[in-house]
């Protein structure tokens, strides 16, 4: 019998639904206080050539595309991490259902 042990690069107790959850609700207020001093800053900065609806569309832009790439940096590994349990979990009831299942017809 062949014993295998993932290892994850995560470590043990890191990636969590609850430190998920929590980092999640830390990232969006950031994003959110980022999103409104932009907001802020473009209303009381005018730039010659631009209008503010030109400069705050493309400052949402860049700021959505941040907060897209910090909440996949905060799922991907939890996810990740669920995957290999599921695979592993998934490879012992196989492991188990080919060990108690009968040969070819019946033997």
């Amino acid at each position: 019998m062949v014993v295998t042990k993932t290892v994850s690069i995560f470590g043990d107790g890191i990636v969590n639904l609850k430190n998920s959850i929590i980092t999640t609700v830390i990232w969006t207020v950031i994003v959110l206080g980022i999103g409104i001093g932009m907001i802020i800053y473009i209303g009381t900065h005018p730039v010659s050539g631009a209008t503010v609806e030109q400069r705050s569309q493309m400052a949402g832009s860049g700021v959505g595309f941040v907060a897209a790439l910090g909440y996949a940096a905060i799922w991907l590994p939890f996810a990740f991490k669920k995957g290999q349990e599921r695979r592993s979990s998934l490879d012992k009831v196989s492991a188990v259902s080919k060990k108690k299942s009968p040969g070819k017809f019946g033997k």
